[in-house]
């Protein structure tokens, strides 16, 4: 199994750990029928997405789908939509799985940071004029 296959693994458990499996949708569509665009991972009740990128592209210096200027063009794009529709949109690397990578570039562990982005959705809820009944 690829390395990139692995760190989706873990992103999906960690999701079906905190909001249950049948939260949670693969490969989610959304903007339809503007685009065909798709999360890798959707929390639709949370308007919460998770963006993986991976490996390929980025290793050994060949530059392919999302790693060239189109590709992150149009992951911008995808993103900046989503957020403009109220998706919260997280977005990793293969960065995030490794330690050493963590440590050196100070990032947060996956898990701290879907748990951050949930306790913003709260306050953010509550705090919204719509829940002041």
């Amino acid at each position: 199994m690829k390395p990139g296959e692995i760190n989706k693994m873990q992103i999906l458990s960690t999701l079906q750990r905190i909001f249950g499996a049948e939260n949670v949708v693969c490969e989610h569509r959304f903007a339809a029928p503007l685009r065909q665009w798709r999360f890798d991972y959707a929390i639709p009740d949370a308007m919460l997405a998770i963006e993986y990128h991976g490996h390929a592209g980025f290793v050994g210096g060949k530059a392919s789908g999302h790693s060239t200027i189109k590709g992150l063009t149009n992951d911008c794009e995808k993103i900046n939509v989503a957020q403009s529709m109220g998706w919260k949109v997280l977005a990793f690397t293969a960065l995030h799985f490794r330690y050493e990578g963590r440590k050196k570039h100070k990032l947060k562990e996956i898990e701290t940071t879907i748990m951050d982005a949930i306790a913003r959705i709260q306050t953010e809820r509550e705090l919204s004029p719509n829940n002041n009944q």
